[in-house]
């Protein structure tokens, strides 16, 4: 699920998933430790540390260069979405070698345990997202028809694929891809489905298979028709121009560049820009500076934007360290230099590294105080694209 909102938390910016993904956690391990004891509670902590534990570590998988040269980015970041995936199916290899060790985790109260996570999951992502009420009774509502799925195993295993084929084609229509937590969700309850009816000696029979059958049918004529309704909505699209009424207008600036060019904010009107306050001493900048730079060389131009990093050169160590500093990281987007600290001043620069979103008429859309990763900036001029 993504995060359409960003919340301020002393002085980090964190997203609506991670505030969703912890206070679910903290009440199905709570649920769990008064309605089962604290066997159960312990079990669901053990698959959340697997969680935890991969997805924040993946980062070395997903950008292990960057790490090997700058270790200090184990501490800022995590695998993003492709750490998720991996950690998901760390989960599934973890819950299966305990099953396989006979230490059964696959019993009713893990079933409860896995539905109260997602459950709450889901709203709460929903809520934080300022979401209205009917959106997130109706997450609820899937919520609770999964859960009844899921318990209710003997009678809905015939249901199973084609739930899922039917879930897969929607889901490929609204979001574009298959891959996503969401879909992961689906498929770990279809295989909790089938692993426990498995155990219990009910398995799929004719009826479900012939459903199927009829339901991937159903998906691929879905996915036919909106790709010809897509195409023809592209053909007679027009521009809407959006209003930036409501949001506060970036205090134009003018600067002298590492460079030493003479650049204003002003100078980059019809372009996004993504202006970032940093210093050389600050280890989350220090953290943050290659997703920068491989967010200007591989996306930028695509969304139309540009990277301003504003040095508070007043705080900094000098003219000779952050000209050492920008040949390290290889930076070629423009580095200004803030000697006399105006700006900062203006922009109200209190903790850095901060990050703020400008749309192309020069409006703030968006501040985040903390690192920030390609992945995010891509996230973030995306929600600005509607």
């Amino acid at each position: 699920m993504v995060a359409a909102e960003w919340y301020k938390i002393f002085s980090l910016t964190v997203p609506s998933t991670w505030i969703a993904f912890i206070l679910a956690a903290v009440l199905t391990g709570f649920i769990l430790y008064v309605k089962f004891g604290k066997e159960t509670s312990s079990q669901f902590g053990d698959i959340l540390f697997v969680f935890l534990f991969v997805w924040k570590f993946s980062v070395l998988f997903t950008d292990f260069s960057n790490v090997i040269k700058h270790p200090w980015m184990l501490l800022y970041f995590s695998g993003e979405q492709t750490g998720v995936y991996i950690g998901v199916v760390s989960v599934i290899l973890y819950i299966l070698y305990r099953q396989l060790r006979q230490k059964v985790l696959l019993n009713d109260s893990m079933h409860f345990a896995f539905m109260s996570f997602y459950s709450s999951y889901a709203v709460l992502v929903v809520f934080f997202n300022q979401s209205s009420l009917y959106k997130v009774l109706l997450t609820l509502g899937v919520a609770v028809f999964l859960g009844w799925l899921l318990m209710n195993y003997a009678a809905s295993i015939n249901w199973c694929l084609p739930f899922l084929f039917v879930f897969g084609a929607l889901h490929l229509i609204l979001q574009g891809t298959l891959l996503s937590t969401s879909m992961i969700t689906a498929s770990m309850l279809g295989l909790f489905l089938f692993l426990k009816a498995s155990n219990e000696g009910v398995l799929i029979n004719k009826k479900g298979i012939s459903l199927s059958i009829l339901a991937l049918l159903f998906g691929a004529i879905l996915w036919t028709i909106d790709e010809a309704v897509v195409k023809q909505e592209q053909i007679n699209q027009e521009i809407e121009v959006v209003s930036s009424e409501g949001k506060e207008k970036a205090p134009n600036f003018t600067l002298t560049s590492l460079s030493g060019k003479e650049l204003s904010l002003a100078d980059y009107k019809g372009k996004r820009v993504i202006l970032n306050f940093w210093a050389t001493w600050c280890p989350p900048c220090k953290a943050e500076m290659p997703h920068m730079q491989t967010y200007f060389e591989e996306y930028a131009e695509e969304q139309n934007a540009i990277v301003l990093a504003v040095n508070l050169t007043s705080q900094d160590n000098g003219i000779k360290k952050i000209q050492q500093f920008n040949s390290e990281y290889n930076l070629t987007f423009p580095v200004l230099l803030d000697e006399k600290g105006d700006v900062a001043s203006q922009y109200g620069i209190i903790t850095i590294p901060t990050t703020f979103v400008l749309d192309e008429e020069g409006y703030i859309d968006k501040k985040i105080s903390g690192p920030v990763s390609e992945h995010m900036l891509i996230n973030l001029l995306e929600q600005l694209a509607k």
